[in-house]
């Protein structure tokens, strides 16, 4: 547990020292995000590439584990496959990421990208291979858990990185959601996903202190999608070794925010007959901004939205199978009710709005 500590205290440290270092280098180079387009909410250029101080900074202590001889070092060894794994798929990732960023990237040639880095990690044995459901054991997925865990991998990556629409946003939700994993790990006996949680959750937590409004530097796509990816792939690895666990029920709860918001996305483009890449401003952070709040008051009470779905996450984690299911039923009730109350039931939800600090 104390090197646990230590590795939350070193990424959040690491990321604190990283970041002005970085903000001068992108503004000397030109890695600014500039509000040239109508759906751009801020008002001057901001560094972006905040995907690589936050990659260095989950990185660093996580090595020092790695070759560190104590008990966590040598579990780590014994898990070099995967983390192997994860490490090229997140490093592909944060590619893809930082050539958006800078250039721009075809939606076709990202869900490429996205989709080959969750073929490679799945080879490297990130797999779910079984769903467990309220008043059964367990379903094995047989050939279904390839293009499963692929779906996974890139939604969870993508609804990330769709939240990325205020300052602070996507950080701040994808820390709770991740503390979240961690105390989930922690009670199944996963010191491993425990360290990778907490690894992530330090440096995004040190992240935003210069990330909340009004930001000083943006996640941007290699910020966002790597920390989706990070998510979708530890979630994974904390519950292929237990059935209770790989339903993925307790990470859908956790990530209840960032699925609802790009579940909804989807569906208003469908319904608006709108491409399903096109950008727009109707996302629930948007919504919020439009009832007058500022963006710290809307960040916030996504933040509480967070925790409170991640306390039920917490608590299907000890609930039988009846309770399991009346716990889904809860979580479906709340989210259509944040649904209506959003007004994304009328007619006039309007898909023309325009997004991400936002782009989506």
């Amino acid at each position: 547990m104390k090197t646990i500590a230590a590795v939350f205290i070193s990424s959040f440290v690491l990321i604190y020292v990283l970041v002005p270092v970085w903000i001068r280098i992108s503004r000397r180079r030109g890695w600014l995000d500039r509000p040239v387009e109508k759906r751009k909410i801020h008002e001057r250029p901001v560094p972006t590439l905040g995907g690589v101080p936050l990659f260095l900074a989950i990185l660093a202590p996580l090595l020092i584990v790695y070759f560190w001889p104590n008990d966590l070092g040598k579990q780590f060894q014994e898990e070099c496959r995967l983390l192997c794994g994860l490490l090229f798929g997140t490093t592909l990732i944060l590619m893809l990421g930082i050539f958006d960023d800078l250039r721009g990237a075809d939606s076709r040639v990202k869900f490429a990208v996205q989709i080959f880095a969750a073929v490679l990690v799945y080879y490297f044995g990130y797999r779910v291979v079984i769903l467990s459901v309220p008043f059964r054991d367990h379903v094995a997925l047989g050939i279904f858990s390839l293009p499963f865990t692929v779906l996974w991998i890139v939604g969870i990556t993508n609804a990330i990185n769709l939240i990325d629409g205020i300052d602070g946003l996507a950080a701040g939700v994808s820390f709770f959601v991740l503390a979240t994993i961690f105390g989930v790990s922690l009670i199944h006996s996963q010191p491993v996903t425990s360290a990778l949680a907490v690894a992530a959750a330090g440096a995004l937590l040190g992240f935003l202190r210069y990330n909340f409004f009004p930001a000083r530097i943006f996640m941007g796509d290699s910020g966002s999608m790597l920390t989706g990816f990070f998510i979708a792939c530890i979630a994974i690895q904390g519950s292929y070794k237990s059935a209770a666990v790989v339903a993925l029920a307790i990470p859908i709860l956790a990530l209840g925010v960032p699925i609802m918001d790009t579940l909804l996305a989807i569906w208003r483009r469908a319904w608006g007959r709108k491409p399903l890449f096109t950008g727009d401003r109707d996302h629930i952070h948007h919504r919020l901004i439009e009832r007058g709040l500022s963006h710290s008051k809307v960040a916030v009470r996504m933040y509480g939205l967070t925790v409170f779905f991640g306390a039920m996450a917490f608590v299907y984690t000890f609930a039988r199978s009846k309770d399991a299911a009346l716990i889904l039923l809860a979580f479906g009730i709340v989210v259509v009710m944040i649904i209506q109350r959003l007004g994304y039931f009328s007619r006039e939800g309007g898909s023309e709005r325009g997004g991400k600090n936002g782009e989506q």
